[in-house]
């Protein structure tokens, strides 16, 4: 009787303890599959976050537990508890604010382009995969000699959201023209003037191509000195591209 006692108490403060950070791994390990509805997306935040941490005898008691559970359900769990909205809309976003093209984040955007089978910047034929396997330009939107000559600094004008893989011709062209220049160009060629940059020769299939590397239409407004702007537009544009990507899959 003592012992059926003394385990309501410490379930009764186990539950109590709404604050799972301060819990230890084995508190944490023994609540799973018993926190309630409105407590599980807090709750497998946590655990989440613990999971590297764990001793070799707490990982076999945490796989039994787990094993208890519906598999589905649990992964589903985990998914809410990490990729929520506030994930997707905010944190996501925030984590895009980068310079190193070897960014996990930079490259699942660059995966969700080549699973979706999407054309380089510009391009007309040619995607974004055939680009990475053969080692195509990696071309800043906003050209990086302009933004220099502007004072950036090379953490501020190499952000990943001012990166597009595109032809080297294309690039080429392309050069140290202000966004306003070429893009008219671009335009232009649109309306029947001479071929410059690719092979596009439809507005629909230019608009096309910009939504396919998540470049704002707003950027036909923009000049150097809307470049943070465009920064702050297309990280949402890349968050909404990778969240599609991951629903996909």
């Amino acid at each position: 009787m003592r012992k059926i006692l003394l385990s309501l108490c410490v379930c009764s403060f186990l539950f109590a303890k709404v604050d799972y950070s301060q819990m230890s791994n084995e508190e944490l390990i023994a609540l799973i599959g018993y926190v309630s509805k409105d407590k599980e997306v807090a709750f497998n935040k946590e655990l989440a976050k613990r999971i590297p941490t764990f001793s070799k005898k707490e990982k076999e008691i945490y796989q039994k537990n787990i094993s208890k559970k519906n598999f589905a359900d649990y992964l589903q769990e985990i998914e809410d508890a990490q990729l929520s909205d506030a994930f997707w809309n905010a944190e996501l976003i925030q984590r895009l604010n980068t310079s190193s093209s070897t960014s996990p984040v930079f490259n699942v955007f660059l995966a969700a382009q080549c699973y979706l089978n999407e054309k380089g910047f510009l391009s007309k034929d040619i995607t974004v995969k055939n680009l990475i396997e053969q080692r195509g330009d990696v071309h800043h939107i906003f050209p990086r000699d302009i933004l220099k000559k502007k004072g950036l600094t090379r953490g501020q004008y190499n952000q990943v959201a001012n990166y597009v893989y595109t032809q080297s011709e294309i690039n080429i062209k392309i050069g140290n023209k202000p966004i306003e220049k070429y893009l008219t160009e671009v335009k232009a060629q649109c309306n029947g003037s001479e071929l410059v940059y690719g092979g596009i020769t439809e507005l629909s299939q230019l608009y096309n191509n910009l939504k396919q590397n998540a470049i704002p239409d707003t950027i036909f407004e923009m000049t150097i000195e809307d470049y943070q702007k465009f920064l702050m537009q297309r990280r949402v544009k890349m968050a909404e591209k990778m969240r599609d990507y991951y629903e996909k899959i």
